[in-house]
């Protein structure tokens, strides 16, 4: 849609040409995923049109443009940069591209790695994550059969442990303040591990954990794995990120 007109107008035209709007509920932003100020008054025009609950499109504004699609969202949720590349902070010599999925999570779900903090990465290497996690002060012992880049097995914030997430837990017992897992795992299989690791989080502890999921009807394998996380933690967000690829990203907290 041409954005030749006032808000109200572009508001009209979206009415008119996107009916799904009213039943469905919407999600407006620029191109960087925000809602900067020209387009509050767009989103009041739509008023009651707009929902909160569910969302079934998204509203993606230029200048000079106003584009709309539907969403496809796990657990009803929606990126919040559904109009290109997420804006992170630079973080040279990553060892692997999915240090980019936690660095994102980290982001959107607003979970603070504080100095001195304990992290369990679990699925670890070749890295990445726990390369982030000691980059900001955490204590990480880094869990996985695999061999730990080099960069990554030096520093001194990081612990390796070689052996498996199932060989760890049976005999773990320190305290953890976050537990991170992008193990390649089933994604019921992760969430019964996620489970059992439940007795290692200190009070308040939270997880981020990648659901790794199949190509073909990824919700019969992610409503399961979610019923089974819910077991033990509270979950405070679940997205499809950015960065994500056939996987839902899960932010919890234990009960």
């Amino acid at each position: 849609i041409d954005r030749t007109g006032s808000d109200q107008e572009d508001a009209l035209a979206l009415l008119v040409q996107v009916p799904s709007l009213q039943a469905e509920g919407a999600v407006l932003c620029d191109a960087e995923g925000r809602l900067p100020r020209e387009l509050a008054g767009l989103k009041a025009a739509l008023g009651p049109a707009v929902g909160s609950e569910r969302v079934g499109w998204v509203v993606l504004a230029t200048p000079e443009h106003l584009y709309t699609g539907p969403v496809l969202a796990a657990g009803h949720t929606l990126s919040p940069w559904p109009g290109g590349r997420p804006l992170l902070a630079y973080e040279p010599d990553l060892v692997s591209r999915s240090a980019l999925k936690l660095l994102e999570a980290l982001a959107i779900f607003g979970v603070p790695v504080r100095e001195g903090s304990r992290v369990l990465d679990l699925g670890a290497a070749p890295g990445g994550w726990s390369q982030v996690l000691a980059g900001r002060g955490a204590l990480v012992t880094a869990v996985d059969p695999g061999v730990l880049d080099p960069r990554v097995a030096a520093l001194s914030r990081v612990t390796a442990y070689r052996g498996t997430a199932h060989m760890f837990l049976r005999q773990a017992t320190e305290p953890y303040d976050l537990i991170v897992d992008d193990m390649r795992l089933d994604a019921r299989e992760s969430a019964r591990l996620l489970v059992q690791a439940r007795s290692l989080l200190a009070p308040g502890g939270e997880i981020i954990a990648t659901l790794k999921l199949p190509a073909r009807a990824p919700g019969s394998v992610l409503r399961p794995a979610l019923g089974l996380v819910q077991e033990a933690y509270a979950i405070l967000g679940q997205r499809c990120l950015y960065f994500n690829r056939h996987e839902v990203t899960v932010h919890a907290r234990c009960r």
